[in-house]
């Protein structure tokens, strides 16, 4: 990987390498690549290392998803 990559190009390679994953398992891959693109023009992206963007604008999505969960569970 070279230092002008983007969060967005690794969401862009991860919706490549979903076609190596089972069939119930592709639908995953390519919601994870949405979620990392969902930030991918936020701020995060100025974080130096695009797989770091990437991984940190995921986890945020999750937390997200989680707390809206969380809330529906009480």
């Amino acid at each position: 990987m070279t230092g002008d990559q983007t969060a967005e190009q690794v969401a862009d390679r991860w919706m490549r390498a979903r076609r190596a994953l089972k069939a119930g398992e592709q639908a995953y891959a390519g919601r994870l690549s949405m979620m990392i693109r969902t930030r991918s023009r936020d701020r995060v992206a100025d974080i130096g290392d695009p797989l770091e963007a990437a991984l940190f604008a995921l986890l945020i999505e999750l937390v997200k998803e989680w707390d809206g969960e969380w809330e529906t569970c009480w």
